[in-house]
């Protein structure tokens, strides 16, 4: 449902942090964990396009942030081509695309006989 910023990211970047109300989440491997602050307003860039979003701080191991639901539906309508990997929607007044990783193509190799 939220959206998270990792508390190694916010303490690179400075980012100001506030208590909220803790909530239990569940990450990807089954592990429980309880976040009790955020980053409100925090802004971020992605493929030359900025959004502002309150973030709520966890450990993310890896990753830098991961948007929930609370970011996919304030940009709702949202078109999502999985094989392409995109996202299509609109900001600011503009449909803008968003494109996730591809897979790297393998190249053919011929059979010699």
């Amino acid at each position: 449902m939220h959206s998270f910023v990792s508390k190694a990211f916010v303490e690179r970047v400075h980012a100001p942090t506030v208590s909220v109300p803790a909530v239990e989440v569940r990450v990807a491997n089954g592990e429980r964990m309880t976040c009790n602050s955020m980053v409100q307003g925090l802004n971020w860039w992605i493929q030359g396009h900025t959004f502002t979003t309150d973030m709520r701080q966890l450990e993310l191991g890896a990753y830098d942030g991961v948007l929930g639901m609370d970011w996919l539906e304030q940009f709702s309508p949202m078109s999502c081509h999985w094989l392409d990997k995109t996202l299509t929607f609109e900001h600011h007044g503009a449909m803008i695309t968003l494109q996730g990783v591809r897979p790297k193509q393998h190249e053919r190799v011929e059979e010699i006989e």
